[in-house]
């Protein structure tokens, strides 16, 4: 079974109406790094789980706990794409 990104329930199945929705939700979102086509980004409403990072392509997102920096749900990315997007973490991380 295929996951995908929690806004794409929302949006429904129409690739181009669910880019559209992510590219507005990003715009909402507070956005702590912009590397290449990737948002590193948080949720404000999510003080009940541990430190992470959302990060987000188009109609992709992967969250990442951040102590010690591992995957905590990924809705689309092949795994080859997560690994790049952890280094990427693990690089910009300052803690």
């Amino acid at each position: 079974m295929e996951t995908k990104a929690p806004f794409a329930f929302v949006c429904g199945n129409d690739l181009g109406l669910i880019r559209r929705c992510a590219c507005l939700r990003m715009q909402r979102m507070p956005t702590v790094l912009r590397i290449g086509p990737y948002w590193f980004h948080f949720y404000s409403r999510e003080s009940n789980e541990p430190p992470h990072i959302h990060v987000a392509r188009d109609d992709l997102e992967v969250k990442f706990w951040l102590n010690p920096i591992s995957v905590g749900v990924n809705f689309g990315f092949a795994p080859t794409e997560v690994d790049d997007i952890r280094r990427l973490a693990e690089e910009h991380c300052d803690f």
